[in-house]
This record gives C-alpha cells, structure tokens and sequence, in this order.
C-alpha cells in the first residue's frame, strides 16, 4: 500500500472569509428582491457587492495555487 503523507498546510482564511461573505451577499440580494417592499436599488447594490466579492475569491485561489 502506497505511503502517501504530505505536509499540512495552513487554513485560508481570507479565501474563507471571501467565499462565505460573497454568497451572503448574494442570497441577501436575492432575498431583498423577493421582499418587494424596498426600492431596487439595495438589493442590486448587494448582488454587486456579492458578486465583486466572489471575483476577488476567484482571483485569490487562483493565486493561490500557482504556486
């Protein structure tokens, strides 16, 4: 049976704080939109802010794992 270790590497946070804020936003926005009872605006602002969000996960794993 093949030995297959190697060396453990630390938890990403940043990628995990990234992530997880992003899809908050997200399904925020979606929620707000349901509401209806609010202008379009806020919840357009918090879809864009999840999305920019989750560009910035994007770029920082693929970073990540060029190296």
């Amino acid at each position: 049976m093949p030995n297959f270790t190697s060396t453990a590497s630390h938890f990403d946070w940043l990628g995990f704080i990234l992530f997880g804020l992003s899809l908050v936003f997200i399904l925020g926005g979606i929620e707000l939109f349901g509401s209806g009872s609010i202008s379009l605006l806020l919840p357009i602002l918090t879809l864009l802010i999840g999305v920019l969000l989750l560009f910035g996960y994007g770029l920082h794993a693929s970073k990540r794992t060029a190296h």
